[in-house]
């Protein structure tokens, strides 16, 4: 790399830090982000949604940034930047310079790396790893001879921890696994291709000694459950919307491009485990655009390099034209990402008249919650949040143990439900919340309409159950209000 790439390259990454570092604290946590922080506060081998990778990166952050939303998202960011870089290296090694800098360019300013960036999700810390791990695959697929100890150890320790992270990693090693076999079959004799192999499969034991102790239930739950309920329930239309309103139009184009390259052969690495992520994701019955993030940033620069060699097939590759175009999707990318860093206040839904709404319902402000322990409910008796996003909100916010549904919450204890402050988001029909809080509790007062930064809640006073605190959880999940009443 030459002194003027390298100091082009920091100067992209202090933009990219800029904007994933801009008032970080500034938004409440959202209610997945609350929810890693319970899971950072009760370290396990695994839980019930993923692996526990993203519960010791908030363990880590808090340890050293304190417990603040700054300081629970600090080493989330850090990782999102650290990306960028990545992205470049591993672009201008395995397609061209300029698809490098186009990719790392997306990278530091686009919509999407910017929110998992100043969020706190498992996505920022696996595509950090996953980038990582192509780096030093892409070292062992072009050095000559055996691979290096410490190369192999790299890789393996890489993809192990990527394994400890997010189920979409098990997909990801196996398609990385049998690229190489099939790209360089001399490895399969080399006894440091599978001690690498070892190394990282080890990335599959808490996870899997976990489910084993509790007849495999986050695995059930993810073949079982998948797809099902209302909170997935949206047609094609509304997803396509969605994706592009989570992603924007720049990334989705190059991207889509780059799924089109998987012929050249250098590209395929990136390729071919883009697209099979990308897939396994569209084809999802799941509407979680977010999950694309790990697989976008290996399609832009082959997506980048299509394009151009295309324009000059066609004779038209003018540096004008080029510039102008380049220009135009940088400055709309980072718009987008001027938008993820600059709100301070969550929306009700995208501004896509055809998005659905059920999915930013989920996402509930927790801006100002604080102020219910002395309006309402400081008197020490149980919170019940219908809500599984608010229940996470509300024990941040509160400073106390919140009950829910979900099942996760009954590893760390069941708390008394009665007497309780039942409290009920608004889009839950209150008919339905009321029939179910009759079939389980004596007495149930008529609800207290509370609205926090624009959104209402419901918050019901009840008192002794007529049925076990296990039967009464599941009386009053979410999804099964949800599909019994719908939304208003």
């Amino acid at each position: 790399m030459s002194r003027r790439d390298a100091m082009a390259l920091v100067l992209l990454t202090l933009l990219g830090a800029a904007l994933r570092f801009w008032r970080l604290g500034a938004l409440a946590l959202v209610g997945d982000e609350a929810y890693y922080w319970l899971w950072s506060r009760h370290l396990a081998l695994s839980y019930y949604d993923h692996p526990a990778g993203v519960a010791v990166l908030v363990r880590l952050s808090t340890m050293l940034g304190g417990s603040s939303e700054a300081g629970i998202r600090w080493l989330n960011a850090t990782l999102g930047v650290a990306a960028i870089p990545l992205a470049w290296q591993l672009t201008r090694q395995r397609v061209s310079t300029r698809a490098a800098w186009a990719t790392a360019v997306l990278m530091a300013v686009s919509k999407p790396f910017v929110l998992i960036s100043r969020h706190v999700y498992p996505d920022a810390l696996l595509l950090a790893l996953e980038l990582l791990a192509l780096l030093l695959v892409d070292r062992v697929l072009t050095s000559k001879g055996r691979p290096a100890l410490g190369l192999a150890l790299g890789v393996g320790v890489s993809v192990g921890m990527a394994l400890a992270t997010k189920y979409t990693a098990y997909l990801f090693a196996g398609v990385v696994l049998a690229f190489v076999l099939l790209a360089q079959p001399r490895l399969a004799r080399e006894p440091r291709f599978w001690l690498a192999t070892g190394v990282a499969a080890l990335g599959l034991a808490p996870t899997l000694l976990w489910n084993a102790q509790r007849d495999w239930a986050s695995f059930r739950w993810q073949a079982q459950h998948l797809g099902q309920g209302v909170l997935w329930n949206v047609g094609p239309l509304s997803r396509a919307g969605n994706l592009l309103d989570y992603t924007g139009w720049p990334v989705v184009l190059l991207a889509g491009c780059g799924a089109l390259f998987w012929r050249e052969p250098r590209a395929r690495l990136l390729t071919l485990i883009g697209v099979a992520l990308s897939l396994a994701v569209l084809l999802s019955p799941a509407n979680a655009p977010r999950s694309l993030v790990v697989a976008l940033p290996l399609l832009l620069g082959p997506g980048v390099e299509g394009l151009w060699r295309l324009l000059q097939h066609r004779g038209v590759a003018r540096p004008a034209l080029i510039g102008s175009a380049g220009a135009l999707i940088a400055l709309a990318a980072m718009a987008g990402g001027l938008s993820a860093a600059t709100i301070h206040r969550h929306l009700e839904a995208g501004p896509w008249p055809w998005s659905g709404a059920a999915e930013q319902r989920m996402a509930f402000d927790a801006q100002g919650l604080r102020a219910l322990r002395t309006s309402l409910l400081d008197n020490g008796d149980t919170i019940v949040a219908l809500d599984y996003s608010l229940a996470g909100q509300l024990s941040y916010y509160l400073g106390q143990p919140v009950a829910t549904a979900w099942p996760q919450y009954a590893e760390w204890g069941l708390a008394s439900l009665e007497p309780a402050w039942v409290v009920s988001a608004g889009y839950i029909d209150r008919d339905t919340v009321l029939r179910a809080l009759k079939a389980v509790y004596r007495t149930v007062l008529p609800p207290r309409r509370i609205v926090v930064d624009g959104r209402g809640l419901d918050v019901w006073r009840v008192d002794k159950l007529t049925s076990t605190p296990q039967q009464a959880l599941a009386r009053l999940d979410l999804l099964r209000l949800v599909d019994e009443g719908g939304a208003p």
